[in-house]
């Protein structure tokens, strides 16, 4: 019997207009009055997936930034981070001013971003740049700095610092990241095209479904996920059933154990239907 619910945020529980459809909204209060838990693990930070948590009333800990913290919703806190070392960070943003590039660092509830000219907009994709635009990325816990070095001062520490650059010079600067040295860090370049993202080293949101599962004392093979992406894979692979959207990437729906239907077909509630018996 499955007892644990861990999910996607976007293009999973959202539609492709961004939204969260009244369906999924119901299959979760199904979930909860059932006893089951639903647990959310996202790319987000922490400001931009709680208000996720709110509008479903899920008062767990939320798995932020990919498996890199967990924040525990009840309490306001951080329980489990993988900080760099700020040396590192620090060293990563000095390569994306030598090759003046993107560069964003986050502290886990904001993202502080430094776009060199007038063309890394692209990598900035999120946000419009109109008013309304602005004002999203803000409420959201974006902040846009005027220098590498004022991104050299963030307080906080840095959970993840992400260059985003052109395909072509993207091998040099990950050669220039392994030539420093660091022995304690992961690069993931093959989630978004142009994007490079360095954490420490392990991170993914299996890490966070594994200490989730400890502390409630579950299985893994009893628990669900649900997920859409290449950052979805580990907690697909890990948890006893993982289930793709029908807008997955290929790669995703290969890995998965079932593939449901679309994010504009309501895939999320059919498979909480069919694996929960909801």
């Amino acid at each position: 019997m499955n007892k644990l619910l861990f999910t996607d945020i976007d293009g999973t529980l959202t539609n492709s207009k961004g939204k969260i459809p009244e369906k999924n909204i119901k299959a979760i209060n199904r979930l909860a009055d059932k006893g089951i838990k639903t647990v959310l693990c996202t790319g987000r930070n922490i400001t931009k997936a709680l208000p996720v948590a709110k509008a479903l009333n899920i008062n767990l800990s939320i798995v932020c930034i990919d498996g890199i913290l967990l924040y525990d919703v009840k309490n306001k806190r951080t329980i489990h981070g993988m900080l760099l070392e700020n040396s590192e960070a620090k060293e990563l943003i000095n390569i994306a001013e030598k090759f003046g590039v993107f560069a964003e660092a986050s502290n886990g509830y904001k993202y502080y971003k430094h776009i060199h000219s007038k063309d890394q907009l692209k990598f900035d994709f999120f946000n419009s740049h109109t008013p309304i635009g602005r004002l999203k990325s803000y409420l959201g816990g974006i902040r846009y700095l005027n220098s590498y070095g004022e991104l050299k001062k963030i307080s906080g520490g840095y959970y993840q610092v992400t260059i985003g650059c052109d395909e072509n010079i993207k091998k040099e600067i990950i050669e220039e990241i392994k030539s420093k040295g660091f022995e304690n860090i992961d690069i993931r370049d093959n989630l978004w095209d142009g994007y490079i993202f360095i954490n420490r080293k392990g991170a993914d949101k299996s890490r966070g479904i594994d200490i989730l599962c400890s502390k409630f004392g579950i299985s893994p093979d009893e628990t669900v996920s649900i997920g859409d992406d290449l950052n979805d894979l580990g907690m697909l692979e890990f948890c006893g059933t993982g289930v793709a959207m029908g807008n997955a990437l290929d790669k995703v729906k290969k890995a998965a154990d079932f593939v449901t239907l679309t994010n504009d077909e309501n895939g999320f509630a059919l498979a909480c239907e069919r694996f929960f018996d909801i």
